[in-house]
């Protein structure tokens, strides 16, 4: 079970159109706001259960919950009884998570999907009521108890971690609302575009060996050019020079930085790019054989097509906008192919992801390409 899937399950394209209007915010924007807003509230329920009073709490107030609200959502939000469901939806999360997290969190939702604090404080009080109102039902349909609760939360944190958008986190330092799903880690977009510097490295340096082995092997033979030996030697130190110099250590470093945001139609889409690399990356380090590709296909199905509308989008921005995405999208294409190799070379791996990979590859290309 996934409490942030089912959680998911009522909100669905319609309930966003319907939250959208209400804020009076493009429908894009709330869905971004949404994925982010959902499992930081999880992850915030989670934390209050840790400590046998808060799990006490978070208890009484399940038991507070309308049983009705999940299948009325649509009939509320734009509703007159829209700013019943809004004022105590954050009555409940304030005395939940406390008012300083839930301030936090606000804040960090409105600058993540750019739409500002006042319609993200809204968005809140309505979300809460539908994170609680799922738990709530878990709870009812294999009578819970705050022990059995307790339990079914703690199992929830690797499925909220992993829903959180990439780069959110960093919003919310200092809060402590993640600090009950948040990982140790280092991992990340960074290191493995390192671990692809290192690799590249290693490679150029097996070929740069062989090619000197070659040159050593051959020098004394007269060369078909009737070049003097120490032109062939200064040819090929050029080109060792020229190979370090772009695939050596810190090459990384000498890669233009890419920008902090890029920011088009009022939303940044750093976080976003962040998040589809993210997304690939971890998808494509599970693909060990032909059992995981087939259970990968849909979430590399789902990365290729968010690349399809950012290159549909990509044409739509200005030249300098566009440049920057060029450049963000090209900062994270080495670690990819690294990727993507070692994934193909896995038994059985190649015949059912090739495809979704090979489009996913291109469309990054296109778009690095500017």
């Amino acid at each position: 079970m996934n409490l942030v899937s089912l959680a998911m399950n009522f909100i669905t394209p319609a309930i966003v159109s319907r939250i959208a209007s209400a804020l009076g915010i493009d429908s894009k924007i709330a869905q971004m706001a949404i994925s982010a807003a959902l499992p930081s509230i999880l992850a915030g329920i989670v934390g209050k259960s840790s400590t046998p009073s808060g799990l006490s709490q978070l208890t009484g107030l399940l038991g507070q919950q309308d049983s009705g609200l999940l299948s009325n959502l649509a009939g509320m939000i734009g509703g007159t009884d829209q700013s019943k469901l809004v004022s105590g939806g954050s009555n409940m999360l304030g005395s939940l998570l406390g008012n300083s997290a839930l301030g936090a969190l606000t804040g960090a939702v409105g600058k993540f999907a750019g739409m500002g604090e006042a319609p993200s404080k809204s968005l809140l009080g309505m979300l809460g009521p539908i994170a609680m109102g799922t738990l709530a039902q878990q709870q009812k349909a294999s009578s819970l108890d705050g022990a059995g609760i307790g339990k079914l939360l703690e199992s929830q944190k690797d499925n909220i971690f992993k829903a959180l958008p990439a780069g959110f986190g960093d919003l919310l330092k200092g809060s402590g609302l993640l600090d009950s799903v948040t990982k140790p880690t280092v991992a990340g977009a960074a290191a493995d575009m390192a671990r692809s510097a290192g690799a590249t490295a290693t490679a150029a340096a097996g070929t740069a060996r062989s090619a000197v082995n070659d040159a050593v092997r051959h020098t004394s033979a007269p060369t078909a050019t009737g070049l003097p030996s120490w032109l062939t030697w200064g040819a090929l130190l050029g080109a060792l020079l020229l190979g370090w110099y772009m695939f050596g250590p810190g090459a990384d470093r000498r890669v233009a930085t890419p920008p902090a945001r890029i920011v088009h139609n009022n939303v940044d889409l750093v976080p976003q790019v962040s998040g589809i690399y993210n997304s690939l990356r971890d998808t494509l380090g599970n693909l060990k054989d032909q059992n995981s590709a087939q259970a990968a296909l849909p979430r590399l199905q789902d990365s290729s097509k968010a690349l399809e509308g950012l290159v549909t989008l990509s044409s739509q921005m200005s030249p300098a906008n566009r440049g920057d995405l060029a450049s963000l999208i090209a900062s994270y294409l080495p670690a990819l192919r690294g990727l993507i190799t070692t994934a193909m070379g896995a038994a059985g791996v190649s015949g059912i992801a090739k495809p979704v990979l090979d489009q996913i590859l291109s469309r990054m290309e296109a778009l690095a390409k500017g």
